[in-house]
Formats: structure tokens, C-alpha cells, sequence
């Protein structure tokens, strides 16, 4: 793989080979003191995510970039349980029933339930659809709390186009409490995409309820991250739990498998019944 970082008008490109990559990756990613079977996951995913998006920086001679952007990538590994990982899966991808690689995204906690991708980014795929998730629940950042002034977040609302002399809407907008994961702010239509307001207000997540506290509006979020795809406390704890890294895939994408690299042209040209037989 071929990364860059440029900055002041120089550009440092690093070619690297694939599997000291996808080392690297997973220790940047992942950090240290996880179980083995999490990393193995990591690497997984992290080898099918590099090589989905190879191009995604082509027009600018390089492969990807070693920001979040991409993946972030520190340079070499230093830890055994990572490079046994690593060697472990050596060449193993993620593919849809298409027998295309997935875009394996992940993020730090889900919050009790992940999103479908068509419902944060513009398109849709079979593998990124939500699921419950009761494993992150307990986790360092399954939970947490931020207040806004009332004026502020009201004014906020009033530049998105809503009425604030409502009181009904003010109601709605300062005291709600979602069901479940959603795409807008508490039922005004879609003057105010949850996506969007978290960028503006640097929340944790986009899955939250609010309720006033005085002068202020307290938002009670659920998770950390965009919420697609594999929810990273949850996939470790399913680890500790005893999980091997195929059962876990499995859980966060649906309707995947799991392949060796060589063998991915041969899927393609053989797959006689629609259908892959499990890599062990």
C-alpha cells in the first residue's frame, strides 16, 4: 500500500507492503490489550477497508492516506498479538454476495444499535444495515452527557428554518426522548439532520435525547462515532466474551463472507449457486 501526508507543499509517500499495513493499521486503530481473536477481526477488516479503497486518492499518485480520512496508520507494528494476528488472517478479505469487497467501516460504540448507511451517507449497501447490539452497552463510551444554552440551541433551530415562536415545537425541540435511532431532530421534518447538527456542535453521536435544565438544554447521548458497520467496544467485548472473529463479522455485516485473496477470481467465475461456502 502506498500512503501520503503532505504538509506546507511537501509530500511524504511511504510504499508499504500489504500485511505490514494492515499491522500497522490495527495497532493505530485498535491500541493495545485486546484479545487475539479482536485483533485477527481487526485485521480482517482493516485489509478489506485498504484495498476497497486503493483509489481513493489516485488522482493524487497515491493510494490511501494515513489520516482518518482513510485509516490511520503510525508506521510499523510493535505488538506480537497484533503480528499473529495479522499473519493469522494473512490475505482473508470481506466480500458481499456480489463477491465484492465491502467497505468494512467501523467506529467506536453504536450505543445499543448501528445505522443503515443509506440513512448517513447517500447510498445504500446489502452488508451495512442496523442491528442491535446489547455488547457496548457498558463500555467507556457507551454513555454521555453535554448542555447547551438554551438560546444557543434555539437559535440554531431558528436559522434551520424552524419556528421558535411555537411553543409547541419548542417543547419538542428542547424535551424528546427517540425510540430508536433517527435521521432528524425530533420531528421537525428535515430542516435539521441529526448528522449535520452533531458537525456543528462536536457531539459524540447523533443518538441522543434532550430534556431543559434551567437555562440549558442537556442532550443524553447513546455511542461514539457515525454508528455504520462494526461497532468496535462492542466487537470487543463479543471477543472477551469468546467469539471467534467470523461470528462477530457476522454480526455487524450481513450477509458476507470471508475469503482468501487468491481465491477471489475464482469465486467470481465459479460461484455455480449463488453461493460461498465459509472460510473456516
Amino acid at each position: 500500500m502506498r500512503g501520503a501526508v503532505g504538509k506546507g507543499g511537501l509530500r511524504l509517500i511511504a510504499t508499504v507492503p500489504l500485511e505490514e499495513y494492515v499491522a500497522g493499521t490495527v495497532q493505530a486503530e485498535a491500541g493495545k490489550g485486546h484479545t487475539l481473536e479482536y485483533y485477527k477481526l481487526q485485521a480482517v477488516s482493516c485489509r478489506t477497508y485498504a484495498l476497497a479503497n486503493k483509489r481513493r486518492h489516485a488522482a493524487e499518485g497515491f493510494e490511501v492516506c494515513d489520516g482518518t480520512h482513510c485509516q490511520v496508520f503510525q508506521g510499523r507494528n510493535l505488538q506480537d498479538t497484533i503480528r499473529l494476528a495479522t499473519t493469522l488472517t494473512r490475505d482473508l478479505v470481506v466480500v458481499d454476495p456480489d463477491i465484492q469487497l465491502i467497505h468494512s467501516t467501523f467506529h467506536s460504540n453504536c450505543g445499543g444499535e448501528t445505522m443503515n448507511a443509506d440513512e448517513l451517507w447517500s447510498g445504500s449497501e446489502t452488508y451495512l444495515v442496523s442491528t442491535m447490539d446489547t455488547f457496548c452497552l457498558n463500555a467507556p463510551h457507551a454513555t454521555w452527557t453535554r448542555s447547551i444554552p438554551r438560546s444557543k440551541w434555539l437559535a440554531y433551530m431558528r436559522n434551520k428554518g424552524v419556528d421558535t415562536d411555537d411553543s409547541t415545537a419548542v417543547a419538542t425541540l428542547t424535551d424528546h426522548v427517540p425510540v430508536c435511532r433517527e435521521i432528524y431532530l425530533a420531528n421537525c421534518g428535515d430542516r435539521v439532520p441529526l448528522d449535520r447538527l452533531r458537525k456543528d456542535f462536536d457531539l459524540r453521536s447523533t443518538f441522543f435525547s434532550m430534556h431543559p435544565v434551567g437555562d440549558q438544554v442537556v442532550l443524553e447521548g447513546r455511542g461514539f462515532g457515525h454508528g455504520v458497520g462494526l461497532c468496535q467496544e462492542g466487537a470487543m467485548e463479543m471477543a472477551k466474551d469468546g467469539y471467534s472473529y467470523y461470528d462477530i463479522l457476522h454480526h455487524y455485516f450481513a450477509e458476507v463472507h470471508i475469503v482468501d485473496l487468491k481465491s477471489l477470481d475464482f469465486f467470481r467465475d465459479e460461484d455455480v449457486n449463488g453461493q460461498l461456502l465459509p472460510h473456516p
